[in-house]
């Protein structure tokens, strides 16, 4: 297998070779750190932590067994799905998949660490997990209907205090190995059953559009984020797109729930809330890197979203080791 950079990106053709790289030593592309922990014969825990000295991009394939929960405990990284789209995914969201057969990238952006806990089981043996009773719960509550109806939960929403805590407890767990690997097991079983009894809600915005159409506005996310120093206009996302411009913001707003530069505006301040907790950039370079043209527009825009000044929500982050 090989690994090879271009444009100062790492590419992985999938997750194996990221982990024979690491695992071989073969990477200096980053500082990484990762714990597993198998919990039965088709279910695992992953901790990672990752400090990538570039953009990393891992490849993947899912099958329609794939069903995987992760959290991320602090930092940043970028999921690219073929059904789901572009998303940054950020400290304290939760990710919930089961879906179709699907294809998808994890993207590490360089300069900037990531923390997070990954659950992985194949569908089929999640009772082996559970215990019956409780995958029968998990079936019946939280992943109803297709799971191309559920892209809210995959994409990523934030984990309300009890799921956030169980969380922090698996990460901070410091128990001998022979009591670490039941109480993890444990915890997982805590943090399904609470997102279960939570009856998270599907999405009810039914789109209408085709499936053409629908692929190519899933694309705008990651377009603008890739000329995030000057983003491209709505006609000339059209226009590459071979989308109607008006269609194309209707039905991007039916998609994503806010239109194409709320959304955009929206996924920059995450970044740049995650780069002020886990770099040590100043507040008027980060506002240059997340697409501000100075620092004020970049603070008014960051207050009004989080309530806190940047320099406010930087403080109030907990301590990076």
């Amino acid at each position: 297998m090989q690994v090879f950079a271009h444009d100062r990106t790492i590419r992985f053709r999938d997750f194996s070779e990221f982990y024979d790289a690491i695992n071989e030593r073969r990477a200096p592309f980053a500082a990484i750190r990762s714990d597993a922990y198998q919990i039965s014969s088709d279910a695992k825990i992953n901790l990672i932590e990752i400090q990538p000295a570039t953009d990393i991009h891992i490849a993947g394939e899912f099958d329609e067994n794939h069903f995987e929960v992760t959290y991320c405990l602090s930092g940043c990284l970028v999921i690219d799905d073929k059904h789901y789209g572009w998303r940054a995914f950020q400290a304290n969201q939760l990710s919930v998949t089961q879906k179709l057969r699907s294809s998808a990238s994890l993207i590490f952006r360089g300069g900037q660490p990531f923390r997070g806990i990954i659950f992985e089981s194949a569908r089929e043996t999640l009772s082996s997990v559970l215990g019956d009773e409780c995958a029968w719960l998990w079936d019946e509550t939280a992943l109803p209907g297709d799971p191309c109806e559920r892209a809210d939960m995959y994409l990523g929403r934030a984990a309300p205090s009890d799921i956030m805590s169980a969380f922090f407890q698996i990460s901070g767990c410091d128990y001998p190995p022979k009591i670490k690997r039941p109480f993890v097991r444990n915890k997982i079983v805590e943090i399904l059953l609470r997102i279960a009894a939570r009856g998270l809600p599907p999405d009810k915005s039914r789109s209408r559009l085709g499936e053409f159409e629908t692929e190519r506005i899933k694309r705008i996310p990651g377009i603008l984020m890739e000329r995030i120093d000057s983003p491209p206009t709505i006609r000339e996302i059209a226009r590459e797109l071979s989308l109607n411009s008006t269609a194309m913001k209707k039905g991007f707003t039916e998609i994503f729930g806010a239109p194409i530069y709320a959304h955009h505006r929206n996924l920059c301040l995450e970044l740049a809330a995650g780069m002020l907790l886990d770099t040590k950039k100043a507040v008027a370079e980060i506002a240059i890197d997340t697409g501000y043209s100075g620092s004020a527009s970049f603070c008014n825009a960051f207050k009004k979203r989080y309530r806190v000044s940047p320099n406010q929500y930087r403080r109030k982050g907990e301590p990076r080791q």
